[in-house]
């Protein structure tokens, strides 16, 4: 029996101890080496995936890669240089990446009225007026805590930056570092690139009275008009993974070097002390006993999660990459059982690995 065969059939018998309810259905593709080992697609599937907080690392965490390799920004300098009006003079945008601001984690910007009536234009103006109105985290500047408010306002900076704006940002990072990924996309002001029915569908939304498919389940990146920089991409499970392969190819220096040696090792390695989290410089690294990527992945590895059910992980020390993208929110959003699922998964992924 071939070594696919082996594997699939050893993932077959973990996916019928998974509980209804939890998701309904994932796609999976796993990278030795750089070489896909393992491509398996489990209950109901669907071409393209709402990447959720993916966003993060694959747009914004590269556009201020991108400006740090051509000298635009210095991620030491106070965001309020960039962004004028911004309240908080002293944050600077490395604390922003490395959630260590002390931003609020959320905030339901979407329910302003004025927000939803502006033009799009406007909306950013409107949004930052509202940040300015929340207090800081005690934590800021200590301990890092996530924050998606903190990566509304690196988008405002991006803006400034590069003198565009945020959709034609994604377009430069798009074209510089994902040339050959055609999938990964926002949907601009909530329309759908392909038809609806080939995204997964995330959720029976009350607030917008419909079920969301096509459209960001982030309900503030869908008050933004479907593009920001901290939720809004879609993508197939091959854009994911071959988005993650170019951070692959960065970090262990294969294929075409996009970034100096220097910015690379500022972004892919951590930045924060272990004390204040566990974090690179927008990415994920594994917290010890308690990582999404299982007991296995290295404490080099980076990855990142997305709300809607979606994540990668690599792996630089056993150039190991699982990439997972579901709808698992379907379910209600306080469906936390795929959580539980997630590390298992990888844990199995790399023992039958090495088993075959």
């Amino acid at each position: 029996m071939s070594r696919t065969f082996q594997i699939n059939k050893e993932l077959e018998e973990f996916c019928k101890n998974i509980p209804m309810g939890v998701t309904p259905g994932f796609q999976l593709q796993v990278y030795e080496k750089g070489q896909r080992v393992i491509y398996y697609n489990y209950a109901q599937t669907f071409s393209y995936y709402d990447l959720a907080s993916l966003t993060k690392p694959i747009f914004t965490s590269m556009a201020y890669a991108l400006a740090v390799d051509q000298g635009k920004v210095d991620l030491n300098s106070p965001v309020s240089f960039y962004v004028p009006l911004f309240k908080h003079r002293t944050l600077t945008i490395n604390q922003l990446l490395t959630h260590t601001s002390g931003l609020v984690n959320y905030s339901e910007f979407y329910k302003n009225k004025s927000l939803m009536e502006l033009d799009n234009n406007k909306k950013w103006e409107q949004l930052l007026f509202l940040i300015n109105g929340l207090p800081l985290l005690k934590s800021a500047g200590k301990k890092s805590v996530y924050s998606d408010v903190g990566y509304l306002v690196l988008g405002m900076a991006l803006e400034k930056i590069f003198n565009e704006s945020l959709i034609s940002v994604w377009k430069i990072v798009q074209d510089y570092f994902y040339p050959h990924i055609q999938g990964l996309h926002f949907n601009v002001d909530n329309i759908s690139k392909y038809e609806s029915s080939q995204y997964a569908p995330t959720v029976r939304c009350l607030w917008r009275e419909k079920l969301i498919q096509g459209e960001v389940h982030d309900e503030n990146a869908w008050a933004l008009g479907g593009v920001s920089s901290h939720a809004g991409l879609f993508g197939s499970v091959d854009d994911a993974s071959w988005a993650a392969l170019v951070f692959r190819s960065q970090l262990l220096g294969h294929g075409k070097k996009l970034l100096k040696q220097k910015t690379t090792d500022v972004f892919f390695k951590r930045a924060v002390s272990h004390e204040a989290g566990d974090w690179a410089m927008g990415f994920m690294m594994p917290t010890a006993h308690a990582s999404s990527s299982g007991q296995y992945f290295s404490s080099q590895s980076i990855g990142h999660l997305g709300f809607t059910g979606t994540s990668f992980w690599f792996d630089p020390n056993s150039d190991l990459l699982v990439v997972l993208l579901s709808n698992r929110v379907f379910y209600g959003r306080n469906n936390m059982e795929f959580n539980q699922i997630r590390p298992l998964l990888h844990d199995h992924i790399v023992r039958i690995l090495k088993k075959y």
